[in-house]
């Protein structure tokens, strides 16, 4: 799913219509349109507006975003070996699942 299609997602499970998640996160409703239409990436801050109010984990959508942190983007320059694995990743279309089983299973390989 992309960013603009899980907001919506949680927004009509929510029952919120498209201008109160606006108001809720102080922006336009044609905005908040355009954002679910994956027309407009929103920035970070208003990610974590999203990730507030609609209750959903900000470090997902900032990846559906394709949006880093300055604490991120400075670990992959210090690590450039992360930065091969994060391209093979996406080369990959890896996905939550896909990530959380890696992410598991270099924790499991680390405690040996």
């Amino acid at each position: 799913m992309t960013l603009g299609q899980t907001i919506r997602r949680a927004r009509e499970e929510r029952d919120l219509s498209i201008r109160e998640l606006a108001r809720l996160v102080g922006i336009f409703a044609a905005s908040l349109c355009r954002i679910e239409n994956d027309e407009h990436p929103p920035a970070l801050d208003l990610i974590a507006k999203f990730a507030k109010v609609l209750d959903l984990d900000a470090t997902e959508l900032r990846g559906l975003a394709g949006r880093l942190t300055d604490e991120e983007i400075g670990y992959l320059k210090r690590n450039p070996r992360a930065v091969k694995l994060l391209g093979a990743m996406m080369a990959a279309r890896f996905g939550v699942e896909e990530t959380e089983r890696l992410i598991a299973e270099v924790k499991k390989r680390k405690r040996r």
